[in-house]
Order: structure tokens, then sequence, then C-alpha cells
């Protein structure tokens, strides 16, 4: 699956066995606790602007993130804009929020089980960073999904089909670049018990 590249913006491979170390975790608040805000007055407050939440850098926003757990140890975490959606707000939560923390339930979870939660849908997503970066097509349930996909073609996939418009993309980089194909497919599914 392809995902940005620190620095150059042409992708890198994510092997499935990253995307299935994956955790969805659902955790409920049984006491109070403190974060701080890395988002509007908190940016200025830090010399910051809202380019730390949208950087494809990591780096940066570690080195600010350890900052901030090593000077504010009242601090539980951090809240921030999410970097693909800046209607949304994140928590980065330190290792001291614990004790705040019960967890609910928690599972292995594929990128395509994220973005269905999110969205209420079936989609076909397009992967950034390990997880769901934007949804190129969507069904409302899993037999259209299915009978949806089962329906194309490998050129239908290929980025530059111009009879699918939500998955063509014009940059030739794109073009049949870790798409699904036949073969894909089978290899994937030789894998499963």
């Amino acid at each position: 699956m392809r995902g940005p590249r620190a620095g150059d913006g042409k992708g890198r491979l994510l092997a499935l066995s990253v995307l299935a170390a994956r955790h969805c975790v659902e955790v409920e608040l049984t006491s109070a606790l403190t974060v701080g805000a890395l988002r509007g007055g908190g940016l200025s407050w830090r010399g910051l602007t809202a380019s730390v939440s949208s950087s494809p850098l990591y780096d940066d926003t570690r080195s600010i993130s350890a900052a901030i757990h090593s000077e504010a140890a009242a601090l539980a975490g951090i809240e921030y804009r999410c970097r693909h959606d800046d209607d949304e707000i994140a928590y980065a939560m330190f290792d001291r929020a614990r004790p705040h923390l019960s967890v609910v339930a928690e599972s292995a979870v594929s990128c395509v089980e994220i973005a269905f939660s999110l969205h209420g849908h079936h989609p076909f997503v397009e992967v950034h960073d390990g997880g769901p970066f934007g949804i190129l097509m969507s069904w409302p349930h899993r037999e259209a999904f299915v009978g949806g996909l089962a329906g194309m073609s490998e050129y239908n996939f290929s980025r530059h089909d111009p009879a699918f418009p939500a998955l063509l993309r014009g940059e030739p980089f794109y073009w049949a670049n870790q798409t699904i194909t036949v073969a894909r497919v089978d290899a994937r599914m030789s894998e499963e018990p």
C-alpha cells in the first residue's frame, strides 16, 4: 500500500504486517485529566504555527511532544488538529494518562474497518501513513461493496481508466502503482489461514 515518504512525497511501501499490527482501542475517562492544547492559542504560546499538525514529517512533532512531556508533568497528553481533517481534534496521550483511562474494547482492525467506523459505509480507500487517507468510492452495504469491486478489471483499478474518475490520477507515478491486481489478491488470499 502506498503512503507518503518523508521529504519527497512520492510514496513508500507499507507492508501488510505493518497494517495488521494496528489496533483500535476504545477507552473511557475514569477521572479528570489535563491535556495541553497544541492548537489555537496553544500553538503561539509555544512559538509554533498550525503547520506542525499538517506536516507529513513526524520527527518535529515527536520532538515537540517529547518536550511537552518533559516540561509539563501535569499534562496527561496533548490535543491537536487532525492532519487529514482539521475540523477534527485528535489526542495523543502520554503513559501517565493510564490511571485516568479504562480500556472498553480493543481489537486488531483493518484500514477499511476504520474508515467504515468513521463514515458508516463500505469505502474503497487510499492509504497514507498506514491509515485511510481518502475515500475513493463507497457502497451502502457489504454485498454492494463486494459486487462493485468484483465487477472491476485490473485496468479499472489502474488509476488510469477514465471510466472510473474517482480512481483516476493524472500523474503517471500512480498508474498501476500498488493497485489491486488478480496476482495481488491471489497472493493475499493464500496468506489467509
